[in-house]
């Protein structure tokens, strides 16, 4: 399906992660909570299984405080991006992405 980007004012093809064509965005978004199905379907083939994992009150507050430190993200920019790759449109700035490498390791090693 084809549709406007708002940014460029182009026809770029939307896209879902399955690499089947798609009529919205919400393949991509729905993407990015993938992880907590993951986990979900992980506990539930292990629970099938017979495999029990347990976690502690504080692991759990521990990892629950970690989550909550995590950047939101910005859906609508995700969108954008996917959808500029997808159309082939998205250019890699090698000198800059070189340099941010550096000034990255840069910090790591003080």
């Amino acid at each position: 399906m084809n549709r406007t980007d708002p940014d460029s004012k182009r026809n770029t093809r939307s896209v879902n992660t399955a690499g089947m064509e798609g009529n919205n965005s919400s393949a991509v978004v729905s993407s990015l909570c993938g992880k907590r199905r993951a986990r979900q379907q992980h506990l539930q083939a292990s629970s099938e299984a017979g495999i029990s994992v347990q976690i502690s009150d504080a692991q759990w507050r521990h990892i629950e405080e970690l989550i909550s430190q995590l950047p939101e993200i910005d859906a609508t920019r995700v969108v954008r991006l996917h959808d500029r790759i997808m159309a082939a449109e998205y250019a890699v700035d090698s000198d800059r992405l070189a340099q941010k490498l550096l000034t990255l390791e840069t910090a790591l090693n003080r």
